[in-house]
């Protein structure tokens, strides 16, 4: 059967999200629990209690036809991508050819996902590919240039229909830049539409480097950056408008952030709306967000997490079955 459009399906109709109520430990008799919030009543449902405790859930996830995928890391160890049955709950996992996935999003394509990935090159290469559910194989379909990485999968976004929006900074030092840059990548074709930089480049000011990406429909986008040298990461984040309409990216109206820090968890994209789950440490009581491309946030609702056995993990967009 084929996948579901690029497009993953939303909470903005459906009300509810799904997370991963992620296990600390590996292997000791604990699992991880896929969990749908409902986020109109506060309730939560256990879609499955499968999940292989092997694996961190803290990178991406999409539901697309009726399967659940998120990626499963123990680097460099292993990685892979679980897949949960939504009818059954039952989790099966799926090789990545020792690459290290950092987005997904359901594919057009039957049978296929697309994924951000990494291969352990230094430094890491990143690539944009088509991946095969089936037989777990990955078609290139474009590679970005030698770049630096903040760490954050957060950076990557599907958010935008037929697009890829990738961030990075421009500087090998994690939280120590003060400068980024945009690469948008057709996911239909592979081929790049558009890659710019904030004004000065490697050597010029800034307020930061890039952390989280909402992309919109015209020139300007929510970016969120980490400010230069920070010590406590949410403390310093702020969120920024980028514009992209002249030969470098020019950004301003920045104001702190701090309650959206997420430690890179990627948010979840529900239609027109951006759900980030800002989890600080190992606090059990996690907020979650709405975020707009303007910058216009809300508090939707918390979840309270068992600890310490357990970790908020990876969010995603709900099916209205679930």
């Amino acid at each position: 059967m084929p996948l579901a459009s690029p497009q993953p399906q939303g909470a903005g109709s459906t009300g509810k999200l799904l997370f991963i109520n992620a296990s600390r430990v590996v292997g000791g008799g604990y699992t991880s629990e896929l969990i749908s919030l409902d986020l109109v009543s506060k309730s939560t449902k256990k879609i499955s209690t499968s999940l292989p405790a092997i694996f961190d859930y803290v990178s991406s996830s999409v539901v697309c036809d009726g399967t659940y995928y998120a990626v499963g890391t123990n680097a460099p160890v292993a990685m892979g991508l679980v897949a949960v049955d939504m009818s059954t709950g039952n989790a099966t996992i799926h090789p990545t050819e020792s690459k290290l996935a950092h987005a997904l999003a359901c594919s057009s394509a039957a049978g296929k996902l697309l994924m951000v990935m990494s291969e352990f090159t230094t430094p890491p290469t990143f690539s944009l590919r088509e991946y095969d559910v089936v037989s777990g194989s990955t078609t290139a379909m474009y590679t970005f240039p030698a770049v630096s990485w903040g760490g954050w999968d957060s950076t990557f976004s599907f958010a935008k229909p037929g697009e890829l929006w990738a961030t990075f900074p421009l500087g090998k030092d994690i939280m120590k830049q003060t400068s980024g840059e945009l690469y948008i990548v057709d996911t239909a074709t592979g081929k790049l539409k558009d890659h710019k930089e904030t004004k000065g480049g490697l050597f010029g000011g800034g307020p930061g480097e890039p952390y989280l990406v909402v992309p919109s429909e015209g020139d300007t986008f929510l970016w969120l950056l980490a400010k230069k040298g920070v010590k406590t990461a949410a403390e310093d984040l702020i969120a920024c408008k980028g514009d992209k309409s002249g030969s470098h990216i020019a950004v301003d109206g920045c104001k702190p952030a701090k309650e959206l820090w997420a430690m890179g968890l990627p948010p979840a994209i529900c239609d027109s709306t951006t759900y980030v789950a800002a989890t600080i440490g190992s606090d059990p009581i996690v907020p979650i967000y709405s975020v707009s491309p303007s910058g216009k946030e809300m508090q939707v609702t918390t979840v309270n997490i068992a600890a310490p056995e357990y970790v908020f993990g990876t969010l995603a967009c709900s099916p209205a079955s679930a």
